[in-house]
This record gives structure tokens, C-alpha cells and sequence, in this order.
């Protein structure tokens, strides 16, 4: 048989890729005793360790030993704990049932709030139904505001649409609160449904509504994705005598508005003096999938900004493209050092 011969920096390469697969499996090992000391923890420790088990889990990725964060949720008798238990869920992203089983028999408000933004979240589809009915058990209790606002938010992103008369009824009726009628003009939009565009024009048309609740109105005419969102949203954007949030929240409502038109006009507001106009640009164009005229425009922003969190902001939007300039930059460092080295050569002449 002939004998495979590789280079030294073949070699090289072959044995860092061993040892990395080595270190990956290596990291994520938990030993026995480890595991025990964790099942035996959330039997019988205090609330403190409790909670530490439930975040060494989920630093190592313990993936056996996932069910303990969610038996914690379900029947932790501390409500820190299973208050904990689901962010800890909502960072592992777990998708299962235990989030609906946990949202139907919670008690406590704070802890039934994180369970329906976990909901939200990771978008557990089938969860419109128990979140529909616990919002208008709910939306009359002025004491659980932040939570029947969750709640319907978590409609919106699941995108329960039996909700949708419900939800715009809550929107028109100014008494109830801004946090809750602001959620609702989300929850609207994110249907992506135009047919809901009228309602949510009316509220941002409005110079007298309130303009935490106009604001959202444009966010939510945006996330209905429609072409005519440009139409509406745009004036808003140019007009510099405009409340600052409702410009920036119609922008932030373009950035669900797909087409070359929309690119260019927050392209153009990426070039204006106004830092805050100016970053929520950059981070609108972030949500586009990857585009030439995109990647150029935050390429710049990212090296040549005066402001170096807008500069932050378009070097973030980069990275999630799958672009790491750091990497780049690093790259070129070491090609222009290896090019810059006196090269060596031999030759086999004949001295004389």
C-alpha cells in the first residue's frame, strides 16, 4: 500500500481538529456523582441551591438532566425557583409541553408572567387557547397589568388569530391602560394582516391618543409586513418635528416591511446626523437577510462611524450575517506578516 505523506501543517491541522472535538465532548461531560448531587439538590436543598443546580445545568448543558428544570417549573414549592426554572428554559430554547402544562396551573402573577413570555419567546404555538382565556379572565384586574400585557404579546407572537376582534376592542377602548392597549397594537400588527391597518392608522393618526400607545401603533402597522406600511410609515420617519419614538418605532416597523424600497430609505436615514435615528436604521437593516447594498453600507458604518455605538450596532448586524470583521481584520494581519517575511531560497549552483 503507498504511504500517505501530509505536510507539517497538515499534520498540524488534523491534530488541532482532534483536540477540539476531544475538548468539546470533554465539556459537556458531567459526572455521575455530579448528576446525583443534582437530583438529590432539587429533592431536598434550600430554595439557593435549588437554583444553583438549575444554572450549573444549564452552563454545562447537561442535556439528561434537562427535566429537572422543568419539574422545578411545574412543582418547585418556591416561586424564585420556578421563577428561575423558566428563564432558564427560555435561554436552553426547550420547546415541549411543560410550558402549557406550567402556564395552566401557576398561581403566582410574577412567576404565570415569565411562563407566558417564555411562551412568547420560543413561540409554543399551541398555547393560544389557555392564553386567550386567562387575558379575558384577566384584562379587567388593573393590579395585573404587566401581566395581561405579556399575555398579549405572547397572542401576537404565536400569531392566535381568534383573538384578533378581542385584541382590537381592548386597542380602541381608552380605558383601559397604555401598557395593555400598547400590546395589543403589536399583537395586531404581528398577525400580518392588513386588514387590521385601518384600526392602527387611526391610533397613530390621532395627535391626542397617547404616544406611548401611537408609537406602538406604528411599530404594529410595520409588523404587518404590508406594502402600504411604507406609504404610512414614511412621512412619520422624515418629519423631524415628529415625537423621536414614534420615528424610531416606525422605523424599527420597516425593518418587517420587505422590498428595495424600504432598504433605501433606511440606508438614508443611516447617513443622518441623529445618533438615535441613525442606530435604529443600522439596526433595522440588521433584521434583512444578507443583500450586497446592505453588507456595504454596515460595513462602513461599522469602521467609520463617528459614534462608536452605532459603530457596535453594524458590526452586531455583520456577525449575525455570518460576517466577523474581527476575524477578517485578524486574516489580513497574518497574510500581510507572512508576506512581509524574507523568503528563503536554495539553489543547487555549481560554485566555480
Amino acid at each position: 500500500m503507498p504511504i500517505l505523506k501530509l505536510s507539517t501543517e497538515e499534520i498540524m491541522k488534523n491534530f488541532f481538529v482532534i483536540l477540539l472535538i476531544f475538548s468539546f465532548s470533554f465539556s459537556f461531560a458531567v459526572d455521575e456523582k455530579v448528576r446525583e448531587y443534582w437530583k438529590k439538590t432539587m429533592e431536598y436543598g434550600v430554595s439557593g441551591q435549588r437554583i444553583g443546580v438549575i444554572k450549573s445545568i444549564e452552563e454545562n448543558k447537561a442535556t439528561e438532566d434537562y427535566y429537572l428544570i422543568e419539574k422545578a417549573l411545574i412543582s418547585d414549592i418556591n416561586p424564585d425557583v420556578r421563577g428561575y426554572a423558566a428563564y432558564s428554559l427560555i435561554n436552553l430554547k426547550i420547546k415541549s409541553d411543560v410550558w402549557i402544562k406550567a402556564f395552566d396551573q401557576e398561581k403566582d402573577t410574577e412567576v404565570l408572567r415569565k411562563i407566558a413570555y417564555g411562551i412568547s419567546e420560543l413561540k409554543i404555538s399551541n398555547a393560544g387557547q389557555p392564553l386567550f382565556r386567562e387575558l379575558t379572565n384577566r384584562i379587567e384586574n388593573q393590579k395585573e397589568t404587566l401581566l395581561v400585557a405579556t399575555i398579549i404579546r405572547a397572542i401576537g407572537e404565536i400569531g392566535y388569530k381568534a383573538a384578533s376582534p378581542f385584541l382590537a376592542n381592548i386597542l380602541s377602548n381608552i380605558t383601559y391602560p397604555n401598557e395593555i392597549r400598547s400590546a395589543a397594537a403589536i399583537a395586531i400588527g404581528s398577525f400580518n394582516d392588513e386588514a387590521n391597518i385601518p384600526l392602527l392608522q387611526q391610533i397613530l393618526d390621532n395627535p391626542g391618543e397617547a404616544k406611548e400607545v401611537r408609537m406602538y401603533a406604528a411599530y404594529g402597522i410595520g409588523r404587518t409586513g404590508s406594502q402600504k406600511a411604507f406609504d404610512i410609515l414614511s412621512p412619520y420617519i422624515e418629519n423631524e418635528k415628529e415625537d423621536l419614538n414614534i420615528r424610531l418605532w416606525s422605523i424599527s416597523g420597516l425593518s418587517f416591511v420587505k422590498g428595495e424600497k424600504s432598504i433605501q430609505k433606511l440606508i438614508d436615514f443611516s447617513k443622518v446626523d441623529n445618533v438615535r435615528i441613525r442606530l435604529e436604521a443600522i439596526k433595522s437593516l440588521g433584521k434583512y437577510e444578507k443583500n450586497d447594498k446592505i453588507i456595504e453600507i454596515l460595513r462602513y458604518k461599522a469602521d467609520f462611524d463617528p459614534e462608536f455605538v452605532v459603530k457596535k450596532e453594524a458590526k452586531k448586524a455583520l456577525q449575525n450575517m455570518g460576517i466577523d470583521l474581527d476575524k477578517e481584520k485578524k486574516e489580513s494581519e497574518t497574510n500581510t506578516d507572512n508576506k512581509s517575511q524574507p523568503q528563503t531560497t536554495t539553489t543547487n549552483q555549481t560554485k566555480k
